[in-house]
């Protein structure tokens, strides 16, 4: 919602870009609790910090932009990818 007056044009891809991303947080949530191991935890925090990611990303881009923006969306955007990548290797 705090976008939502600046997306203009890319309201639509935005939507459907939030749901995709939810779902992949949802599910990877709903596999850690269902399954729980190392691996899923890695992965369901992985899914998270991505969701931060895209979300400083696009306040970035559509709601204003901070000095320190670019930093934060790198270091949960890495922390997110290590993590998902770990969760295929641990138990």
């Amino acid at each position: 919602m705090l976008l939502w007056s600046g997306l203009g044009r890319m309201k639509g891809p935005v939507v459907v870009y939030s749901v995709v991303i939810l779902v992949m947080v949802w599910q990877a949530g709903a596999r850690a609790l269902a399954l729980p191991s190392r691996g899923a935890t890695f992965a369901a925090a992985g899914a998270v910090l991505f969701m931060a990611s895209d979300s400083l990303l696009a306040l970035n881009r559509f709601r204003g932009k901070w000095s320190l923006a670019q930093a934060q969306v790198m270091v949960t955007y890495v922390a997110a990818q290590a993590l998902i990548a770990l969760s295929v290797s641990i138990r």
